[in-house]
C-alpha cells in the first residue's frame, strides 16, 4: 500500500484534533506520490465517450455489414464475369457456325437464302440480333430487333462500341479461303444483370440478419464483460472521496477483472485498518499495538515542517532567479548596445578608409603603391567580415538571427558571389568554378544574402587551404516533395584537407582545424558556427567530408518553396559527333574547365571539341571548321593565341586581374565567368560588355541623363569619400551635414535620389526623412537610401519603417553604392 494512501487516512482523521491547516486539501494517489489537483472525476467528464458496451455493439454491427457489403459488391461481380465470358464464347462458336451456313449463299449470290441461314441463330434463345455485310460493309440481311440502325458495317461498329450487349464479330470465308463478308451475332446480357442484383440483395439481406445477431451478442457479451467493472469503479470512486467500507465484496470473474476485484477488495481492507489506527492516534491512545501508527503520524508531522521549509526555500530561491533574470537582461541590452556603439564607431573610419584606399586606385600609381593599396583593401575587408561574424554570432547567442523569405535568381546570387573571387584566385593561380545541375529552379524563395554569406565562407575557406589546383561549387536539387525542394550546395577544394578527429568540432564557435600558436591561417573560427545556423534557418543542414592531402567537400543544404512560373535549369544533352549549329573548340589545360564549357556548349546546341595544349589546339584547328574559339590563356599567352586564331571569331579566357591591351575587350571573357555571358558569346559575334567581367573597361557615368544627388552626412571623411565616387562616376552630387540641412535642402532644389545617414547632430536621418515624406505629399516621392554604420538587427527594418526606400551598410564598395543608385535611377 503506497504510503501517501496512509497520509491521506491520517489528514481526515486529524484534521479535526490539531486544526491543520491543510484541512480543505485534496490529494490524489498517483504512483506513490501525492500531488494536490481537482476531482478526477470531474476532470475526467471533460472529455465524454461511449460507453465499452456501446463501443463493443458498434464494433461487430461494423465488422459484420462491412463484410456483408463487401461480399455483395465482390461475389456477384465475379459470377457476372465468368457468365459474360462463357457468353461471349458463345456467341463466338454461333457467330462461326452462322459464317459458315451462309458463306456459300453471299459466294454464289444468292442472297435470298441468307437471311434463311440467319435465322437459324434465333433457335437461340439468348440471340438478340443476326446481320451480315459484304465486303464493302454493306448489309445482306438481318434478323432479330437491334436497338439502333444497322444498315452499314460502321455503323454496326459504332452500336457494339455503344451498347452493354455480347457481340462476337467473325468474317465469312469463301472456299478458296478469300474473305467475302463479315457476321456480326449480339447476344442478350440482361439474364446476367438480373441475377447479380438478386445475388447482392440476398447477401445484403443475410448480413443485415447477422448484424442483428451481431447486436444481440455483443449487447450480451458486452453486459457480462463490463458489470464487474461497474463494481470496482463504484469502489473506487468511494475509497477516491474518502469512503472505505467495512467489508467490500465485488463480482470476480476468471480473467483479469477478477484479479482487480480482489486487489481493491485487499485495499479496501487495507485502508480500513489504517483509518482505525489513524483514529486511535488522533484519540491520544498510543498503545504498543499502535506503535507503527504513531510513528507514521511522527512522520507526517516531520513531513509537513520540511514541506512548509521547502517552500519558503523555494520562494527565496524564485526572488534569487527573478533578480539574476533582470540583471541578466540589463547586462544583455547592454552588451547589445555597446556593440551596436562598437559596430557604429568602427565601420565609420573603416568606410573612409576602403573609400579613399578605391579612390588612389583611380590614380597613377607605382606598382609598388599599388601594391599597398590592394593590401589596404584586403585588410579592411578582413575587418569588416571579422566584425560581422561577431555581430552575427551575438545575434545567434541572442536567439535573433533571422533570414528573409524573398524570390530572386539562383545563378546570378552565386555568380555575384563568385566575382568577389574572380581577382583573388587568380593570383593564386586557381580554378574557380561552378555548376547548376539539372532541374534545379532558376528563381526560388529564400534569403540571397543569407545564402551569399554561406557561400563566402565556404569558397572563402577553400581558397586559404588551397595552394594550387582549383575550387569547385556544385548546386543539386537534392529532393521535392509537396511542392518543397531541398537544395543541395558542394563546395570541393584540392587543398590540405582535415583530419577525421577534427571534423565534429570545426562548427563549433571559436574552434578552427589548426589552432596552433604557429597556425598558418587566420580568422576568428566563427564563420562555419554562423554558416550552420544559417542552414538551419533556411531548412537545411551543413556538413563536411575532407582526406588529409586530398581535399575536402564542404556541403550545406536549403529548403525552399518551388515556384510554379520559375524555370529549371536543362539537363546536358548526350554528346554528338555532329551538330546544326557547328563545332566550338575549347582550349584549356584544366580539365574540369573544360568539361563544364563542354557541358554549356551541349546545352547551346553545338559540338564541342576539347583540346589541352597548343599543339592539339593547332592540329584541331587544320582538321576542323569551328564556329568559336574558347582560349584559355592556361594554353599560351594572349598575343600567341591571338595569332593562332587569325580570322576565326574568338573568346579569350583571361583571370580578372591580368591587363590585356592587345585585345578588344568585347573578345575577353572574365574568369569566373557568368552563365549567361558564355552562353550569349557563343551564339553573338561580340561579347557583350559588362562592368562585372570586363575589368579593363573605364568606369563612366552610370546614366547620359544627369542625376541630382543629395548626400546628408556628418562625417567630414565620409562626405568626401561619397562625393569622390559619385562625382568621378558623372553625377552632381550636394552634400550637407545633418538631417535638418537636408530637409532644408530638399525644400530648395529637385533631387534624384537622397543618400541619408541615420546618426546626425540637430536632427538625425529617421526624422529629417518622416519631414521630408510628410513635405513632399501630393509631389514627386524621392528615392532616400539609408547609408549608415548601423547593422545590428533591426536597423534596416527602423530605417524603412521611418520612410526610407533602401539600406547600404557601411563600409562599403564604390561599385555598392553605384549599384544602388543605378537600381533606384532606373526605377524612376
Amino acid at each position: 500500500m503506497p504510503r501517501c494512501a496512509t497520509l491521506l487516512i491520517l489528514i481526515e482523521s486529524i484534521q479535526g484534533v490539531y486544526c491543520c491547516s491543510t484541512s480543505n486539501l485534496s490529494l490524489a494517489i498517483r504512483w506513490g506520490s501525492c500531488v494536490p489537483m481537482d476531482d478526477p472525476l470531474k476532470s475526467a467528464k471533460r472529455f465524454p465517450a461511449f460507453s465499452i458496451r456501446t463501443e463493443i455493439s458498434f464494433l461487430l454491427i461494423l465488422g459484420t455489414l462491412g463484410v456483408g457489403i463487401m461480399q455483395a459488391w465482390w461475389v456477384p461481380s465475379e459470377a457476372a464475369q465468368g457468365e459474360l465470358l462463357a457468353l461471349r464464347q458463345r456467341a463466338h462458336g454461333t457467330a462461326l457456325m452462322i459464317a459458315e451456313i451462309v458463306s456459300a449463299p453471299i459466294e454464289f449470290i444468292q442472297l435470298h437464302a441468307v437471311e434463311e441461314g440467319l435465322r437459324v441463330a434465333l433457335t437461340d434463345g439468348t440471340v438478340e440480333w443476326v446481320t451480315a455485310y459484304d465486303t464493302e460493309g454493306h448489309q445482306l440481311g438481318i434478323v432479330g430487333k437491334p436497338k439502333v440502325e444497322l444498315e452499314t458495317l460502321a455503323e454496326a461498329h459504332t452500336a457494339v462500341n455503344a451498347q452493354t450487349d455480347v457481340v462476337s464479330e467473325v468474317p465469312i470465308i469463301a472456299s478458296d479461303d478469300s474473305q467475302i463478308g463479315t457476321v456480326l451475332v449480339a447476344l442478350k446480357t440482361t439474364s446476367i444483370d438480373a441475377r447479380k442484383a438478386a445475388t447482392q440483395w440476398k447477401i445484403l439481406v443475410h448480413a443485415g440478419l447477422l448484424s442483428l445477431a451481431a447486436l444481440f451478442y455483443g449487447v450480451f457479451f458486452a453486459t457480462r464483460m463490463t458489470l464487474p467493472m461497474r463494481h470496482i469503479t463504484t469502489a473506487a470512486r468511494c475509497i477516491s472521496k474518502g469512503d472505505v467500507a467495512e467489508e467490500l465484496v465485488l463480482p470476480k470473474p476468471r480473467n483479469e477483472l477478477g484479479i482487480m476485484a480482489l486487489s481493491f477488495e485487499l485495499m479496501n481492507a487495507r485502508l480500513r485498518q489504517l483509518q482505525e489506527q489513524a483514529t486511535l492516534v488522533a484519540s491520544g491512545d498510543f498503545s504498543d499495538a499502535d506503535l507503527g501508527a504513531g510513528a507514521l503520524f511522527q512522520s507526517f508531522k516531520t513531513m509537513i515542517h520540511r514541506l512548509r521549509e521547502s517552500k519558503a526555500v523555494d520562494e527565496l530561491r524564485q526572488q534569487e532567479l527573478s533578480s539574476a533574470l533582470e540583471q541578466a537582461e540589463a547586462a544583455n541590452l547592454a552588451k547589445n548596445q555597446f556593440l551596436a556603439n562598437m559596430s557604429h564607431e568602427i565601420r565609420t573610419p573603416l568606410n573612409g578608409i576602403s573609400g579613399f584606399a578605391e579612390a588612389l586606385t583611380d590614380q597613377p600609381l607605382t606598382s609598388q603603391q599599388k601594391e599597398y593599396v590592394d593590401l589596404i583593401l584586403q585588410s579592411n575587408t578582413k575587418l569588416v567580415t571579422i566584425i560581422n561574424d561577431i555581430l552575427d554570432f551575438s545575434k545567434i547567442e541572442a536567439g535573433s538571427l533571422t533570414v528573409e523569405a524573398i524570390e530572386f535568381d539562383l545563378a546570378h546570387c552565386i555568380e555575384d558571389c563568385l566575382q568577389l573571387f574572380g581577382q583573388r584566385f587568380a593570383v593564386k593561380e586557381l580554378e574557380l568554378i561552378h555548376v547548376i545541375h539539372a532541374p534545379v529552379p532558376k528563381r526560388i524563395l529564400g534569403d540571397p544574402s543569407r545564402l551569399q554569406q554561406i557561400l563566402n565562407n565556404l569558397i572563402g575557406n577553400a581558397f586559404k587551404f588551397t595552394s594550387s589546383g582549383l575550387v569547385s561549387l556544385d548546386v543539386s536539387l537534392k529532393s521535392e516533395q509537396d511542392g518543397q525542394g531541398l537544395l543541395l550546395f558542394e563546395v570541393r577544394d584540392t587543398g590540405v584537407g582535415i583530419g577525421e578527429n577534427l571534423l565534429d568540432m570545426l562548427f563549433e564557435p571559436f574552434m578552427q582545424a589548426d589552432a596552433s600558436t604557429t597556425r598558418k591561417f587566420g580568422g576568428t573560427g566563427l564563420g562555419l558556427t554562423i554558416s550552420r545556423q544559417l542552414a538551419v534557418l533556411m531548412g537545411g543542414d551543413i556538413g563536411v567530408m575532407s582526406e588529409p592531402g586530398v581535399g575536402s567537400c564542404f556541403w550545406f543544404t536549403i529548403r525552399t518553396p518551388l515556384l510554379a512560373t520559375s524555370e529549371r535549369f536543362e539537363a546536358v544533352p548526350s554528346p554528338a559527333v555532329d551538330s546544326a549549329n557547328g563545332y566550338i573548340l575549347i582550349a584549356s589545360k584544366s580539365t574540369p574547365l573544360r568539361a563544364i564549357l563542354a557541358n554549356y556548349v551541349r546545352i547551346a546546341n553545338f559540338s564541342p571539341i576539347e583540346v589541352h595544349s597548343q599543339s592539339t589546339l593547332q592540329e584541331s584547328l587544320k582538321k576542323y571548321t569551328f564556329h568559336r574559339l574558347l582560349l584559355d590563356m592556361s594554353i599560351a599567352p594572349p598575343q600567341e593565341l591571338v595569332q593562332i586564331a587569325g580570322k576565326r571569331p574568338y573568346i579569350l579566357l583571361a583571370p580578372t586581374h591580368v591587363k590585356i591591351s592587345s585585345v578588344p575587350p568585347k573578345r575577353v571573357l572574365r574568369k569566373p565567368f557568368r552563365y549567361e555571358e558564355l552562353l550569349r558569346c557563343l551564339n553573338e559575334d561580340v561579347l557583350a560588355s559588362s562592368g562585372t567581367n570586363l575589368a579593363d573597361e573605364e568606369l563612366g557615368p552610370a546614366s547620359e541623363i544627369p542625376i541630382h544627388i543629395l548626400v546628408a552626412d556628418d562625417n567630414p571623411i565620409n562626405q568626401r569619400v561619397a562625393a569622390t565616387a559619385l562625382r568621378k562616376a558623372g553625377y552632381q552630387v550636394d552634400v550637407v551635414e545633418d538631417g535638418s540641412a537636408a530637409f532644408l535642402a530638399v525644400q530648395n532644389t529637385q533631387y534624384d535620389l537622397i543618400l541619408m545617414d541615420c546618426l546626425m547632430p540637430e536632427m538625425d536621418g529617421y526624422e529629417s526623412t518622416e519631414n521630408i515624406r510628410k513635405w513632399e505629399k501630393g509631389k514627386t516621392r524621392v528615392p532616400i537610401v539609408a547609408v549608415t554604420a548601423n547593422a545590428m538587427r533591426g536597423d534596416r527594418e527602423k530605417c524603412i519603417a521611418a520612410g526610407m526606400d533602401d539600406f547600404l551598410s557601411k563600409p562599403y564598395r564604390r561599385q555598392d553604392l553605384l549599384d544602388i543608385i543605378k537600381r533606384w535611377h532606373s526605377s524612376t
